[in-house]
């Protein structure tokens, strides 16, 4: 089970192509603009990351 803090950080950048980065990032955005994600939103984007190095 992945929890809410699980380590997503540049998990999967050295697997994606570069022309490939902006369309998911697109995608990942509109997501998190959804009802059951919208709650996460900070979390995911910044807040995950910021608990690891500060």
């Amino acid at each position: 089970m992945i929890t809410y803090n699980y380590n997503r950080y540049g998990s999967d950048s050295p697997f994606t192509p570069s022309k490939y980065i902006k369309t998911n990032l697109e995608v990942l955005l509109k997501m998190l603009d959804g009802e059951d994600l919208k709650q996460y939103k900070e979390m995911i984007l910044f807040k995950d990351v910021q608990q690891m190095f500060f």
